[in-house]
């Protein structure tokens, strides 16, 4: 039992000790109380103290080989005890462990020879416990290659390592196969001879005192012989089938080496040819393995160029040019047609005398040799020479419409078209077509067709009537004069309104003196030779309005609504609109309507009158001079001074504050928008800001609320022998209040409690109360002093322990501050 004294001078709070600590303790010792006493009750606690001291590490616990044949070797080393760890590392030598931390983890990538490793076991902050274990890698590993194909019976062999220079045995032998290897079979790199046929295996093995290793390679010999099929070959076609062959497992490709063919599928041995001319020369490869042979064929078609006569013709003449596709060959006609071939062993011969329709002509190309057949082709000519008859070629009418009389032979189709001039056009392939809506002079083409050959001529019709008159579309203007638009070029206009025309002869002439209302005038367009003439009418009508009266401006209204005063005139409608500013009309079509809804200030009203298209208008101005008075929103204070602010004061107007309920004073002028206000009672106090203008009064009040909040935190200081504390504070009904440390140490219970308890305290500690009404608050701080002993907690730390130790088993050194 050791006991610390607490000074007398040292009584106002617990007193921090420092301790020179000497070395760890790795052994085990009794419990021990550790008691400080002081002012207040003392306190004591108790702490024990644990060996840790590893226990004994073994690399090898569970004896596996210290010479090896493999890279990876599962290690077994002695487990950890209880709360111990242990930690695989790298003495020397190369590798990689699966899990340091596991006993029986397995390391990887040995280097080859001596690898030296280390199993460490800890146990707290003791020194730990260690053993080494020495792995010694003999592996070796035969590599006798990559298989490989030849195309000969003979191979060279080489595996590796080379076992003359790293000490080693080696072995070359044959697993199968009829092959036999070079003296000596030791050595790495060896020829083998009389591989047969297909697969030969070998065997390359190498071993050293404690380990071996073998390795296979497998050489496949492929024989290539090349059966291509008939060769030399004479045909009479430009297609032909190859006849070679293939033996198991191996492939063919066809192809080209000169002349013209087109190849089939190139790796079918029976590929067809096609297209074959004159001389070619085909190779036939064959490939087994790496193992490649081939052989040529030569094939000759020896048929003539097919004849070529070219493309049918059609001509609109007795004449014509053949156009044969061969350099060398005879024209013939098949039958007696007429006609005659100019130069018959020319392959562009003209040819005369065609008949009407087909004409048939034959093109003969000579072989090459006896045993193949000529080659003939045929073109047909036609003649489609046509003359067109258009009927009656010149016509004078005095129609817009006229009936055309044109023929058509058999086998040819037309076409009537518009030339020149304006008309419509029915059923343009009809020989008695009906023209329409004819103007003038029109000239008509009549097209006759007969396959590709056509012939045109021209009907010219004359239509000598009167152009219809267009006087134009009726009118309606707001004036006495106006401008008439007749449709005709030429014409002459008459009225008999009284109005007055400026130029009659002028189908676009101006009019004046337009009575009011319905004005008509008459176009006249004259007709040609003994045809009529054409009248057209126009109404010009004018709904001029007179001059518009909407009454007297109303400038003092003091409301958003009015009786307005305009005038009616009979044959017109009315309509009110707003021109600036707002409002809403009673009987919007009334000259007396009454008005609502008025904006504030000046609004401009229009009074419209409206005659058919013709409208004029004349503006009221209705004044509305209410004033949206704001004397701000209400709100609280804590003080009793304060400031309002209410809205703008309109240029001609006045304005001023009044005091309507409270114990407040407003600081002159009281006649401006913001003023300061003094001596605010508790609770509501009322203000009225008032404006007037143009005789109109307005206002809005406001009421301030004024709050008043004081904080009793209750006992302060306090003095206490313990870490717990129930404060006394109190609240006024209305109010809120808040805990929070200002200084020290301690653990607040529920800080909005006035009785909140304070746990934890340590040494002297200030919390300050804050009491909140509205947006008003007060602060006041409570000071506690807690003068117990400090209590040693069970649960020491590391360091805790280890200071313990130094007061019970070694000399102390204490320091008090």
């Amino acid at each position: 039992m050791a006991t610390y004294l607490q000074p007398a001078n040292k009584v106002l709070g617990l007193l921090p000790v420092v301790l020179i600590l000497h070395q760890p303790i790795c052994t085990t010792i009794m419990p021990t109380t550790w008691t400080i006493t002081g002012l207040c009750p003392s306190t004591s606690d108790k702490v024990i103290v644990t060996n840790n001291t590893p226990s004994t590490a073994n690399a090898n616990a569970g004896g596996i080989p210290i010479i090896v044949c493999t890279d990876d070797v599962a290690l077994s080393a002695s487990q950890p005890v209880g709360i111990e760890t242990g930690a695989w590392s790298l003495v020397s030598g190369l590798g990689t462990f699966d899990n340091v931390n596991l006993y029986n983890t397995t390391i990887r990538g040995l280097k080859d020879g001596a690898n030296v490793l280390r199993w460490t076991i800890s146990k707290g902050s003791c020194p730990p416990s260690t053993s080494d274990l020495t792995l010694t890698n003999n592996t070796v590993s035969a590599n006798a290659g990559a298989d490989f194909n030849v195309c000969a019976p003979t191979a060279n062999l080489s595996g590796t390592p080379d076992p003359l220079l790293v000490g080693m045995s080696s072995l070359w032998t044959v697993e199968s196969g009829g092959a036999t290897i070079a003296s000596p079979s030791n050595d790495p790199t060896v020829a083998a001879a009389s591989l047969v046929q297909g697969a030969n295996t070998f065997k390359w093995r190498v071993w050293n005192a404690s380990c071996s290793d073998e390795d296979f390679i497998k050489v496949t010999y492929a024989r290539v012989l090349v059966d291509h099929g008939t060769d030399p070959v004479s045909i009479c076609s430009s297609t032909y089938t190859m006849n070679a062959t293939l033996q198991p497992g191996e492939t063919g490709t066809w192809n080209k080496i000169s002349g013209t063919a087109t190849l089939g599928t190139i790796n079918d041995p029976l590929m067809v040819l096609t297209g074959v001319q004159g001389y070619v020369r085909i190779r036939w490869t064959v490939t087994n393995g790496i193992c490649s042979a081939n052989n040529i064929v030569d094939l000759t078609n020896n048929s003539p160029v097919t004849a070529n006569a070219g493309s049918d013709q059609e001509v609109c003449a007795t004449t014509a040019t053949l156009a044969a596709g061969n350099a060398t060959g005879t024209w013939t006609t098949p039958t007696v047609t007429g006609a005659t071939i100019t130069t018959p062993a020319s392959p562009t011969s003209g040819i005369t005398g065609l008949v009407a329709g087909a004409n048939g002509f034959t093109w003969t190309t000579p072989n090459a040799a006896a045993l193949c057949p000529d080659s003939q082709d045929d073109v047909v000519i036609t003649n489609n020479t046509v003359v067109a008859n258009q009927g009656t070629a010149v016509v004078a009418i005095c129609s817009s419409t006229y009936t055309m009389n044109a023929t058509l032979e058999a086998g040819t189709t037309g076409v009537w078209s518009l030339a020149s001039g304006s008309a419509t056009l029915g059923n343009v392939n009809d020989p008695a077509m009906v023209v329409t809506n004819i103007v003038g002079t029109v000239v008509l083409n009549w097209k006759v067709q007969k396959g590709a050959c056509s012939d045109t001529k021209t009907v010219t019709i004359t239509n000598n009537s009167a152009a219809v008159a267009n006087a134009g579309v009726d009118q309606e203007v707001c004036t006495t004069t106006a401008t008439l638009s007749a449709g005709n070029p030429t014409g002459a206009w008459t009225t008999a309104s009284g109005a007055t025309v400026t130029t009659p002869a002028n189908p676009v002439s101006g009019v004046t003196a337009l009575v009011s209302g319905a004005n008509v005038f008459t176009w006249t367009v004259t007709g040609g030779g003994s045809c009529p003439n054409s009248t057209d009418n126009v109404t010009i009508v004018n709904n001029r309005i007179a001059a518009v009266n909407a009454g007297a401006d109303q400038l003092t209204n003091c409301g958003a609504t009015a009786t307005l005063a305009g005038v009616s005139q009979v044959g017109t409608t009315g309509l009110w609109t707003a021109q600036s500013g707002t409002a809403s009309f009673t009987s919007a079509n009334s000259a007396n309507s009454g008005v609502t809804g008025l904006g504030l200030g000046n609004n401009t009203l229009r009074w419209t009158l409206t005659k058919g298209i013709c409208s004029n208008f004349d503006d009221v101005v209705v004044a509305n001079n209410t004033q949206a008075v704001n004397a701000g929103s209400d709100n609280s204070v804590c003080t009793t001074t304060t400031s309002l602010t209410g809205s703008a004061i309109p240029a001609t107007g006045t304005g001023l504050w009044s005091v309507q309920g409270g114990g407040s004073a407003i600081t002159a002028p009281a006649n401006v928008p913001t003023v300061a206000i003094t001596g605010l009672s508790i609770g509501a106090n009322t203000f009225r800001w008032t404006i007037t203008y143009n005789t109109c009064t307005y206002y809005d009040e406001v009421v301030v609320n004024r709050t008043s909040v004081v904080a009793d935190p209750g006992t302060t200081p306090v003095t206490i022998c313990a870490s717990t504390y129930t404060m006394n504070a109190n609240l006024e009904v209305g109010t809120t209040g808040t805990w929070s440390i200002a200084t020290g140490s301690a653990t607040l219970g529920n800080v909005n409690d006035p009785a909140m308890i304070l746990t934890n305290i340590v040494g002297t500690v200030t919390l300050n109360w804050t009491v909140l009404k509205g947006t008003c608050t007060d602060t006041k701080p409570v000071t506690i002093n807690n003068n117990s002993a400090l209590v040693i907690l069970r649960e020491l730390g590391l360091l805790q322990v280890v200071l313990l130790l130094q007061l019970l088993l070694v000399p102390l050194q204490v320091l008090l501050l």
